[in-house]
């Protein structure tokens, strides 16, 4: 489980760094540029964390659905008698979560590359009883469930800065639970590339 987990991060972390080498690297001789510093922003004018906000709110209530969809299925043709990811699960449960109008692409991505992972992972270690490993903690907030009635939205934020066009927010729920979001602007709007628990 803890290798999954570890999985499930790398997952989210290493397009962020592909970005970031992608657009870093140049054979150009250039002078050394001041590093782009923070721009204060008052947390009732930032609309990175008025993001972050409304996604918890929505997923308040969505989280009920998502943990519903069926994300892995007993036995295939190949292999009878093992878990494997749900392909028709998996295609509902992101519609689910893009439908919130504040996950990015990167993020979809980032759960896509996971499942493959984890069907992997199945077919590894083949296996029909108990806990299907990997699929059985609610991905979004990286804990066993959503309890009704969690009101996620209320929350606190622990730290939170803008640089240029991307954004972090560290926020602390009500649950007991600290998250890091990333997050980046495009034509004006801000998009969650990233959720991470602490711990």
């Amino acid at each position: 489980m803890k290798k999954l987990h570890f999985i499930l991060s790398l997952c989210y972390f290493l397009p962020l760094v592909c970005l970031t080498s992608c657009t870093t690297g140049s054979s150009a001789i250039s002078l050394p540029l001041e590093e782009e510093e923070a721009t204060p922003v008052a947390l009732h004018d930032s609309g990175a964390v008025q993001t972050v906000r409304s996604f918890l709110k929505w997923y308040s209530t969505a989280a009920n659905e998502a943990q519903q969809i069926r994300l892995y299925t007993c036995g295939t043709t190949a292999q009878p008698e093992t878990y494997r990811v749900s392909k028709t699960g998996q295609a509902r449960y992101l519609a689910l979560l893009a439908s919130s109008g504040n996950l990015s692409g990167l993020y979809i991505d980032s759960l896509q590359r996971y499942f493959k992972e984890v069907d992997e992972w199945l077919i590894e270690r083949p296996s029909s009883e108990g806990a299907c490993e990997g699929l059985d903690f609610d991905l979004v907030m990286d804990i066993p469930c959503v309890e009704p009635g969690m009101a996620l939205e209320h929350s606190s934020i622990e730290d939170f800065s803008v640089t240029g066009h991307t954004a972090s927010v560290t926020i602390h729920l009500t649950a007991g639970i600290t998250q890091h979001y990333r997050l980046t602007q495009k034509d004006g709007k801000w998009w969650i590339d990233q959720i991470r628990k602490e711990g």
